[in-house]
């Protein structure tokens, strides 16, 4: 059986990542790809892991994990996904940089703030085993002082200077959409909102549809 889900993962990206200087040390770029896989197959649901300029027709789920590196062009690929109908998940320390690891400019995150829906104020890395309350489990590694602008706000953070801000948002696309997780959710609340993700993507059978061998 083909592969309904895709994960984007760039060797570029991970390596601009590991340059000096970074605002987080904690933040490991295959960790959510990882993650992602393995609450997958869990499901019984196979995942391919593609370049983000691949050909994603036929892909009814995409997840972007911290692709801190994107060219406009991969960037657009994503995007039209998005708008032809698959459900775009895209997590934090994405889009921030360009090709040419020059940080884009007119807010965070970057090539994908516009159709995700959100601003991103403010960046706030978490300390190594710090973790953060959420409105839904807890958040680590990561978190960000964020407005929606033109999107559903699913989580929120729930302590500090936080409180009430965006930590899971979805902004729908006809068919599509595109959710934007601003933390690294404890593993239930990242199984529960895959669960969603894979819900609203209603292409996607379940696992009692698989075959078993």
């Amino acid at each position: 059986m083909d592969a309904r889900v895709a994960i984007a993962y760039d060797f570029q990206a991970q390596w601009a990542w590991m340059g000096p200087a970074m605002p987080s040390t904690g933040v490991d770029y295959p960790e959510i790809a990882q993650l992602v896989h393995r609450l997958l197959r869990e499901r019984g649901i196979t995942a391919d892991v593609v370049h983000p300029s691949a050909d994603l027709r036929g892909y009814d789920v995409i997840v972007v994990p911290t692709l801190y590196l994107v060219s406009d062009a991969d960037a657009a690929n994503l995007r039209k996904a998005a708008e032809d109908g698959a459900q775009l998940l895209v997590t934090y320390v994405s889009g921030l940089v360009d090709e040419c690891d020059h940080v884009r400019l007119g807010g965070y995150p970057g090539a994908f703030a516009d159709l995700l829906g959100i601003r991103v104020e403010e960046l706030a890395p978490l300390l190594d085993g710090q973790q953060i309350a959420l409105s839904r489990g807890t958040g680590s590694r990561w978190s960000e002082f964020a407005t929606a602008i033109h999107a559903e706000v699913l989580i929120t953070y729930a302590e500090a200077q936080l409180a009430g801000r965006p930590a899971l948002t979805r902004r729908r696309l006809g068919d599509g959409g595109a959710w934007y997780a601003g933390t690294r959710c404890d593993d239930d609340t990242w199984r529960a909102v895959l669960t969603d993700i894979v819900e609203a993507a209603s292409t996607i059978p379940e696992p009692s549809e698989l075959p078993t061998s």
